[in-house]
């Protein structure tokens, strides 16, 4: 599972060391905030994707969108 957090400038390096210490941690990268950004855009996008295709949502054809 990936999780993705919030975290103060100034007590990043803190909490990324207690982590790492963690043995059931595979990996500890941090991210930059656009990057994040774009990761919770995308995913609401494939949210939006599911619930249109599932018909819970009215999409907007392609021919609307030029």
């Amino acid at each position: 599972m990936k999780l993705l957090l919030d975290i103060s400038d100034n007590k990043v390096s803190y909490f990324l060391e207690m982590i790492k210490s963690l043995p059931f941690i595979k990996k500890a990268t941090p991210i930059t905030d656009a990057k994040a950004e774009l990761m919770q855009s995308i995913r609401e996008s494939v949210d939006e994707l599911h619930l249109v295709k599932s018909g819970q949502l009215k999409g907007i054809p392609a021919k609307d969108l030029f």
